[in-house]
C-alpha cells in the first residue's frame, strides 16, 4: 500500500473511533424530519455563496439526507450523496489534505467531548480546502459541521454540514480549520485546529487524569494547588507531568501546553 494511503487509513479508523464514542447508541429516525427543516432554514440564510447540505447520520457513519445546489457545487445530484461516508461524497484535491480534514473532525469532536451537549448547537467547526469536481475543476469549498441532535447523556445523533463554494472569494486558499464557540453569550470564542500529522495521536496517548492536569497547569496551579483541587497527593501530581513527558517526547510541561493550545485544547483565556 503506497505510503499516503496507508496513513490516511489509519487517520480515518481513527475518526470512526471517535464516532463510535460520541454517537447515540440508538438512532432516532423521528429527528430527522426537524432537523431537515431547521438545516432548510440555516441554508437559506447563508449569504457567503453557492451552497448545499447534508445530515450525517453517527451511528451509521452515513449522509441521511441531502438538499441544496449540489448539482452547481459538486456536479452531481443530491441523492448521489445518500449512504455515503464524507470520504467518499467528496473528491478531494489530495490525500494530505483530506487527511488534515479527518484531523481537524477528530478534533472538533474531542473538543465537544470537553462541554456540556447543552452547549453543542452553539459550536461550528468550519474548514476551508480544496476540492476538485468529477470534470477536474479546483473549487474551494467552507464546510461547516453543527452537531443538532444529541440526547440526555450527550451522545450525537445527528449533524448538520453546510457546504459553500467560495471560490469566487479566494482562489488561492490554503487548508484552515478552526471552531467557533459560542456557549458563552457574553464572549464567543474561535479555536484553531491544525490537522497536524500527529494530532490525533499526541492528544490520544494522554490519558483523562493527565489532561486535567495539564489543564489546571494552564491556568497556572502549582502541583500543591492541582493536588488540592483534585485530592490527590503532590507526589501523584508530579508523577503525572513525568508520565506526560515521557508519552510525547517532550522536555516542559510548557511546550506541552503550547502544542496542545494550538491544536484547540485550551482557550487563551486558560494560558493567561
Amino acid at each position: 500500500m503506497e505510503p499516503q494511503k496507508d496513513t490516511l487509513r489509519t487517520t480515518f479508523k481513527n475518526l470512526l473511533r471517535t464516532y463510535d464514542d460520541v454517537s447515540d447508541n440508538i438512532v432516532r429516525n423521528e429527528y430527522l424530519e426537524a432537523v431537515c427543516r431547521y438545516a432548510e432554514v440555516y441554508l437559506k440564510t447563508n449569504a457567503i455563496g453557492t451552497s448545499f447540505y447534508y445530515i450525517f447520520e453517527l451511528k451509521s457513519k452515513t449522509i441521511v439526507h441531502a438538499s441544496g445546489k449540489t448539482k452547481q457545487v459538486l456536479e452531481i445530484e443530491s441523492e448521489e450523496l445518500l449512504g455515503k461516508s464524507f470520504m467518499t461524497a467528496v473528491k478531494y484535491f489530495s490525500i494530505p489534505t483530506l487527511c488534515k480534514l479527518i484531523r481537524s473532525i477528530n478534533q472538533y469532536y474531542q473538543y465537544l467531548k470537553k462541554i456540556p451537549s447543552e452547549h453543542y448547537i452553539r459550536i461550528r467547526g468550519s474548514a476551508y480546502y480544496p476540492i476538485k469536481t468529477p470534470a477536474g475543476v479546483r473549487k474551494f469549498i467552507l464546510q461547516q459541521n453543527i452537531p443538532i441532535v444529541s440526547n440526555a447523556k450527550g451522545q450525537i445523533m445527528y449533524t448538520l454540514n453546510l457546504f459553500t463554494d467560495i471560490t469566487h472569494l479566494d482562489n488561492e486558499c490554503k487548508f484552515k480549520a478552526f471552531l467557533l464557540d459560542e456557549s458563552d453569550e457574553n464572549e464567543s470564542k474561535i479555536v484553531p485546529f491544525s490537522g497536524d500529522e500527529n494530532s490525533i495521536l499526541f492528544f490520544n496517548i494522554i490519558s483523562v487524569a493527565e489532561q486535567r492536569v495539564l489543564e489546571y497547569v494552564a491556568k497556572g496551579l502549582s502541583s500543591k494547588e492541582i493536588a488540592d483541587k483534585l485530592f490527590l497527593s503532590v507526589h501523584t501530581i508530579n508523577n503525572h507531568k513525568k508520565n506526560i513527558l515521557k508519552k510525547t517526547g517532550m522536555k516542559s510541561i510548557l511546550g506541552v501546553i503550547v502544542k496542545m493550545k494550538s491544536e484547540g485544547w485550551f482557550s487563551v483565556a486558560d494560558m493567561n
